[in-house]
């Protein structure tokens, strides 16, 4: 059982990262629209009971629990990782304290045990790569079988969508995502454990290779200004994140709460037109309208029980209306404001924030600044297996771990 055990500490994280990344259930039949994807999302939500889905992460949990009590991981994380494990179990409180003014209480019980399993297997997943010094390795076999994946798919024929490449994803955006992540997770590994120089460079291009495929703006934009900002000194990326972070908490939180506290009614909706972003404006202002008229911002709706509890919100329940089919807000902060109200998002924001700062790492810094903006579009934060929420986490697991090395902390020898 040992050995098997040593054997998961260094390896489990690829299946963490195959089932995040959608490897573990990829559907390779032809892909279509994006109110498609927005309807795939809808019936994965109502499939939250899925047996394989269950079954998955409860079972990295107890391979976990056990190699953490085998290697007395909770004395190390107790005696040297105290303010991670602190701002950690905050959020995920949080999540659960909803439960006292969630419109769904099942729901938002469910969602926030499944985040529980989750920040704590990819949190394990993090500490044990690091302790066996597999991350590279890890990281690189995922990528490899990414590449199989996607190269299968356009043998196939059928991962292509018009001209936009999706693979086994629902949607070009998420494929970029994948794509993305993958290449914040190379560079992340290459800075802790460097490779040749050429063998990096040559997976950055492949990768990037696929992620133009997709054509996913976001990504593609974010993954430039990645490139561009790699070379960042460390008090030049903090400078930065920091200042990502205080215009996005200025500009989408903050305003609708002083607003409402002076009896206005003013939002980041109020200033662009409804057309904007691709429709986001018009979702943005019926999800900030929302908020307001029916006095959720300071507590909202609960954690998960307003996209994900199987009925539409009655804001966006509109006849003949696209809102409908929509199970997003396209702004992970907004859908934080509106599941966990408008103060409790400003301290996620500020908790997420500290941790960030906790790694001492240029590039961790600049990650977080980056994934913060991809959450400005896209709603990935706290939100179940998102890819970018999992990008999040694992830099802040693997900059930390990695600011004060596991091996020189413990005696252990497993």
């Amino acid at each position: 059982m040992n050995k098997f055990l040593t054997l998961f500490e260094r390896y489990g994280l690829i299946f963490v990262l195959f089932y995040c990344l959608g490897l573990l259930t990829s559907d390779f039949s032809q892909n279509t629209t994006l109110l498609d994807a927005d309807l795939d999302i809808k019936i994965d939500s109502r499939s939250t009971e899925n047996v394989f889905k269950q079954l998955f992460w409860i079972t990295l949990f107890l391979l976990y629990v056990l190699s953490a009590v085998k290697t007395k991981m909770h004395i190390v994380i107790l005696k040297h990782y105290k303010g991670l494990l602190l701002s950690v179990s905050i959020v995920i409180l949080l999540c659960f304290a909803s439960l006292l003014w969630s419109k769904y209480p099942g729901v938002t019980l469910k969602r926030s045990f499944f985040q529980l399993i989750l920040i704590f297997v990819i949190g394990a997943s993090a500490y044990f790569s690091v302790k066996r010094s597999s991350f590279s390795k890890c990281i690189n076999i995922v990528t490899y079988v990414f590449f199989g994946a996607s190269i299968f798919s356009i043998i196939l024929g059928t991962g292509f969508d018009g001209n936009t490449f999706s693979a086994w994803e629902s949607s070009k955006n998420n494929y970029g995502a994948a794509a993305f992540f993958l290449i914040l997770m190379q560079a992340l590994s290459h800075r802790f454990y460097p490779q040749p120089l050429i063998k990096y460079l040559r997976t950055n291009v492949a990768l990037f290779g696929f992620l133009l495929l997709s054509i996913s703006k976001t990504s593609i934009v974010l993954c430039v200004l990645f490139f561009l900002g790699k070379n960042l000194r460390q008090f030049e990326s903090k400078i930065l994140m920091r200042v990502i972070i205080a215009s996005i908490a200025g500009i989408f939180v903050v305003p609708l709460l002083l607003s409402n506290l002076l009896g206005g009614s003013w939002s980041i909706a109020s200033a662009i037109d409804l057309d904007a972003l691709t429709g986001r404006g018009f979702i943005w202002s019926v999800a900030y309208k929302d908020l307001e008229e029916n006095a959720k911002l300071l507590f909202g709706y609960g954690y998960g029980a307003y996209f994900n509890a199987g009925e539409i919100p009655d804001a966006f329940n509109i006849e003949f209306s696209f809102l409908q089919y929509i199970n997003s807000a396209h702004n992970g902060f907004l859908e934080l404001m509106l599941q966990l109200g408008t103060p409790i998002t400003f301290l996620i924001i500020g908790l997420i924030a500290r941790l960030a700062s906790k790694t001492k790492d240029s590039l961790c810094y600049l990650i977080v600044g980056i994934l913060f903006l991809f959450n400005i579009t896209e709603s990935a934060f706290l939100r179940d297996t998102h890819i970018v929420w999992c990008a999040l986490l694992y830099v802040i697991f693997i900059g930390t771990f990695c600011s004060k090395p596991i091996g020189k902390l413990t005696n252990t020898s497993n």
